[in-house]
């Protein structure tokens, strides 16, 4: 997905979510995210860059709120989430059992 359309998923997702910049930005900041909001903004309207982490860290700060509304989690990610695909309890990687005790 090129930049333009993430910008575009990012924007239309905020106004689908109900949120203006600066909830979108605490959000974010919440989830790590170091982007200023003089940043974010600027990102939003197509002026500067976000790399992709911080992207994807936005998309997910977007996508908890639409599942907080009940709307489909629609902002794609550019790399893999594994937090969000799957509950850990979920995972075929569980750690191996500890060792039975001996005698």
């Amino acid at each position: 997905m090129t930049g333009d359309r993430r910008r575009e998923a990012v924007t239309a997702a905020c106004r689908r979510g109900q949120l203006d910049l600066e909830q979108l930005w605490f959000r974010y900041i919440a989830l790590g995210g170091t982007a200023a909001p003089l940043e974010l903004e600027a990102y939003t309207v197509g002026l500067m860059p976000l790399d992709d982490h911080q992207y994807d860290i936005l998309a997910h700060a977007l996508n908890e709120r639409l599942g907080e509304l009940g709307l489909p989690r629609d902002v794609p990610y550019v790399r893999p989430w594994p937090s969000c695909r799957r509950r850990p309890d979920e995972s075929g990687d569980r750690p191996a059992p500890p060792p039975e005790p001996t005698g």
